[in-house]
C-alpha cells in the first residue's frame, strides 16, 4: 500500500528493499519497481509491447512480444513435462 502525505510517497508491509534511486529520486515499492526474471520480462514486454517486433531473423521471420512470449511459456512447459531440472543441459536445434 503506498502512503502519500506532506509531498512524500512511503511504502508500507513490503518486504521489498526500500531504496531511492539517485537519477530519479523515486521511492522503489511494488507500484514502481519489480524485480525482472526473464519470464516476468517477456510477460511484461508482452503486455505493454504486444504486437510491437521482438526478433527479426533473416528477411523473412519476424516475432512480436507476445509470440516470444507464448513460444518461450511453450517451450517452458515442455521441458516441465520431460522432468528437465535447473542443472540439466538442454540443446535445440532450430530450423528456419
Amino acid at each position: 500500500m503506498i502512503h502519500r502525505g506532506r509531498g512524500i510517497i512511503k511504502c508500507v508491509n513490503y518486504n521489498i528493499p526500500r531504496e531511492t534511486s539517485e537519477m530519479e529520486g523515486i521511492y522503489h515499492c511494488p507500484a514502481n519497481y519489480v524485480p525482472l526474471s526473464p519470464i516476468s520480462f517477456l510477460e511484461r514486454a508482452a503486455t505493454v509491447y504486444g504486437d510491437k517486433v521482438s526478433i527479426v531473423y533473416g528477411s523473412n521471420v519476424r516475432f512480436s512480444w507476445k509470440d516470444t512470449f507464448d513460444r518461450c511459456v511453450k517451450v517452458a512447459s515442455a521441458l516441465v513435462q520431460l522432468k528437465i531440472c535447473p542443472g540439466d543441459i538442454v540443446s535445440f536445434a532450430l530450423h528456419t
